[in-house]
């Protein structure tokens, strides 16, 4: 179903800052930290959420955050809220050195680490007694999701389906958007974020360089200086190529539900229109791109004020998903 957004949320950067502006206190859902290694001598954290009559058999999923988010992300912790209330096993993933797991990691998350979200999958998979699991990504984490989908390796996880929203399948148009002046305010604040996390880090582990980071510095210019190096690409136009996901998509066999909107000011989806002509009918990957709701906004406005349609959207999902088991 097409999303129509009222009149007056009608422009991406409404919907993306109000989206941000009013997301609300998290719910509260009993949970239990588990630490994941990682092979590297970093680790990670997923905070698992099991209902009191959840059972073997039941359905699990897992919740991946974005770009300088971590398992208290308020959509993030809403979805699980819903989730969990509904009878699923929840798991929010701390990517690699965010959140509950910061002290953990030498190194640091970016937009292909699926080898980590695979070892966390794993966990919860074998916490569970391999329940069928739904896969769940928001923007950079949506990214994650779909290059785990299209490697191999997913294959050892009891994957029912996946649902991602905002993916930057092309890392590269994505930082190059940041950069017009439309999109310097999210840039602005994406590299404020990540400059103070990178020298929190050197707090804790004083080995790393000192890399002089300003957070005058453009996202591409971070990337070029730390991530890249950091997690072994030769500089940022590597690791932007080796994570694009554009290529991989059409190829992957495990149904996938991608949501992207046409005035996202983050991410651009130019790659996604292009891939819409390319994945046939009755193709596992369903595409839908609404013409507005900015990004992970899809707001709307009703008698209890605005709410972004997302959580909805996604419990519906995952409830059909689920409803034969």
């Amino acid at each position: 179903m097409q999303y129509l957004s009222p009149f007056i949320l009608r422009n991406g950067h409404t919907q993306t800052l109000m989206a941000h502006l009013l997301a609300g206190p998290a719910p509260f859902v009993p949970t239990r930290r588990h630490r994941v290694d990682l092979g590297d001598g970093d680790a990670l954290v997923v905070h698992d959420s099991a209902p009191v009559l959840w059972k073997t058999g039941d359905p699990t999923a897992m919740l991946v955050h974005g770009l300088t988010g971590s398992h208290k992300s308020p959509m993030i912790a809403r979805i699980a809220g819903k989730l969990y209330r509904r009878g699923f096993r929840v798991g929010r993933i701390d990517l690699r050195g965010a959140g509950a797991g910061f002290s953990l990691a030498r190194k640091m998350y970016h937009v292909g680490r699926s080898d980590d979200l695979l070892k966390a999958c794993r966990l919860l998979a074998d916490l569970s007694s391999q329940s069928p699991m739904l896969l769940i990504g928001l923007s950079l984490g949506a990214n994650i999701v779909l290059k785990l989908l299209a490697e191999p390796e997913s294959n050892t996880l009891p994957l029912l389906a996946a649902w991602v929203v905002c993916p930057p399948v092309d890392p590269a148009r994505c930082v190059a958007k940041l950069q017009t002046r439309a999109g310097r305010l999210y840039d602005r604040q994406f590299v404020k974020a990540l400059v103070a996390e990178y020298e929190a880090r050197r707090e804790c582990f004083p080995e790393l360089p000192d890399l002089f980071l300003k957070p005058s510095m453009t996202l591409r210019d971070f990337d070029e200086v730390c991530t890249a190096p950091a997690n072994g690409y030769r500089n940022a136009d590597h690791y932007y190529e080796a994570n694009t996901t554009t290529n991989m998509i059409p190829g992957i066999t495990t149904p996938v539900t991608v949501v992207a909107c046409d005035d996202d000011p983050v991410v651009d989806i130019s790659p996604l229109r292009q891939i819409e002509s390319r994945i046939p009918k009755g193709h596992p990957v369903n595409l839908v791109i609404h013409k507005h709701g900015g990004h992970l906004g899809l707001m709307d406005l009703n008698l209890g004020g605005l709410r972004s349609r997302i959580d909805d959207a996604v419990i519906r999902w995952a409830i059909d998903q689920t409803s034969g088991i």
